[in-house]
């Protein structure tokens, strides 16, 4: 059996269940309920805080003070207080907070009533802890009755609202206490009279503790008082594994908490240094994709830059096979002597600019001679005037032409296929770029999921750890106070703090509001 497991099992037989109806005020906002958290999470820490001060009783005096300003519905607030009263050591004050949670709005909030008997009981004040325990039995059993039970309709403005109210019965104050409430009350009530007329029966309560154990039978209906004797059952078995705890040599349980400490210990150091090089390794990654991404977009860039230099020369290379495929006639001109001389077209143009220019002349001269001479002059003019002639394509000019038709297709056809080349590379690119970046999203949301697993496991490594030093340091303690009610019911301030935190932390609805923590 593990030792520390079942020490933790002693010092704690179970929470209770904090679950209560309080309402919210109309008037309230979101800010009064942050304040009210705040202050109510002070008063909460002080209570597992290991040296209390007189300057932190006076904050959390303050703290206690505003916060039941906003809030003063609420008898888990007062129950917080006093929890944080007893741990300063101002337990008389503790008690009458306690008494206060239990009375408020006129339903008994059962655990602040239990810790009233608890209190008397450690207080030295056995007969007044008897009385508040018979007490508890009769709110236990008078709050079974089915027409005590029924819901009560709360006002428009509170429908929904606060703890304990839950979707299904949202409009109304679900009734209180609950039956696992009252079941787990009666099991600490078994507890405390199987102590009492157990273990801690002396010859001065003796007496007193069997007439009011038999009181409470009396009061709790059938379905509570199984409860309450199989509390009663358990003290019997609790002192005999106490004593087992307390025949053990002293430094078994030390021995066994210092191996899981050191187990415990070194999960959590193998966890951190995972999460570390976890951390270099999503750096080193991202780093990679970062340089794989740049080289992707300076491919793509060049390609796009590749395609807008060729595209020109494609046109321009179009348009130039398209004069290629018209036939090319050349112009001659018949010489004085007869010889037909190639011209070009510039020298055509000149040479008709110059004749008309001539027979301008000759027409304006014309006017002061006679007929007949002009008659010679434009016969001479005409025979000695160039004569220009259109001349079809000849063979070895088509030739050179089909050859630069041919060259300038070729060269079209490569600058063509070059520019494919370069949209497929690019659209690859693209789609690589693409990839990349969703295999980096993918992997990188499986390392952040890997990540916030080690830190849930981590949290759950260290709150073990906490735990096996609490359970060592209060079953220490136990071996001191093996005849005491502190041994048997275990009602302790961090305990009781930290469960009622918990249930102030849950989100209200029926699975949790409704049952008890055992």
């Amino acid at each position: 059996v593990d030792l520390l497991q079942a020490a933790a099992q002693l010092v704690s037989l179970g929470w209770q269940d904090f679950a209560y109806p309080a309402t919210c005020s109309a008037s309230e906002t979101s800010k009064p309920r942050m304040l009210y958290n705040s202050h109510r999470n002070s008063l909460l820490n002080a209570i597992t805080r290991s040296k209390p001060s007189a300057l932190s009783l006076i904050q959390l005096r303050k703290d206690y003070a505003t916060a039941r300003e906003q809030f003063h519905d609420d008898p888990r607030l007062d129950y917080a207080f006093g929890l944080a009263l007893w741990h300063h050591g101002e337990r008389s004050e503790a008690l009458e907070l306690f008494q206060t949670a239990a009375r408020l709005e006129g339903t008994p909030f059962l655990p602040a009533a239990l810790a009233v008997g608890w209190g008397r009981l450690l207080n030295g004040e056995e007969r007044r802890g008897l009385d508040q325990l018979s007490h508890v039995a009769k709110l236990i059993g008078s709050s079974s009755d089915p027409a005590s039970n029924k819901s009560t309709p709360l006002a428009p403005a509170l429908r929904g609202e606060g703890p304990g109210v839950t979707g299904s019965s949202i409009g109304t104050k679900p009734a209180y206490p609950t039956e696992p409430q009252r079941e787990y009350a009666a099991l600490c009530l078994g507890r405390a009279f199987g102590f009492l007329t157990g273990p801690g029966r002396t010859s001065e309560l003796g007496e007193a503790a069997d007439l009011t154990a038999r009181n409470v039978r009396d009061h709790l209906p059938t379905s509570l008082l199984s409860e309450f004797e199989l509390g009663f059952a358990q003290v019997g078995q609790r002192q005999s594994d106490l004593l087992q705890f307390a025949s053990l040599p002293q430094n078994a349980l030390a021995t066994e908490h210092r191996q899981q400490s050191d187990e415990l210990q070194t999960r959590i150091d193998t966890l951190r240094e995972e999460m570390q090089l976890a951390r270099d390794e999503l750096a080193r990654d991202h780093l990679s994709y970062l340089t794989t991404v740049t080289k992707y977009v300076t491919d793509t860039l060049k390609a796009r830059a590749d395609s807008s230099k060729l595209n020109p020369l494609a046109q321009k290379l179009k348009a130039s096979i398209m004069q290629l495929y018209q036939p090319q006639p050349h112009v001659v001109m018949r010489s004085p002597s007869g010889e037909l001389v190639p011209v070009s077209s510039s020298t055509t143009t000149s040479t008709g600019s110059r004749t008309g220019r001539t027979t301008s002349l000759g027409s304006s001269s014309s006017s002061s001679r006679s007929s007949s001479r002009n008659g010679q002059n434009s016969r001479g003019n005409i025979n000695s005037r160039p004569q220009i002639f259109l001349m079809p394509e000849t063979t070895e000019e088509r030739a050179a032409r089909m050859a630069k038709l041919e060259k300038a297709r070729t060269e079209l056809k490569r600058i063509q296929t070059e520019l494919a080349t370069l949209r497929e590379r690019h659209k690859t690119l693209l789609d690589q770029k693409h990839q990349s970046e969703a295999d980096q999203k993918t992997e990188t949301k499986e390392q952040q999921q890997a990540q916030a697993d080690r830190r849930r496991e981590q949290r759950d490594l260290e709150r073990k750890l906490k735990e096996l030093n609490t359970a060592l340091r209060q079953m220490q303690s136990l071996h001191n106070s093996l005849d005491t009610v502190a041994a048997y019911v275990p009602w302790t301030t961090p305990v009781e703090g930290e469960a009622l935190r918990q249930a102030l932390a849950r989100k209200s609805d029926p699975a949790t509001n409704s049952s008890a923590i055992k």
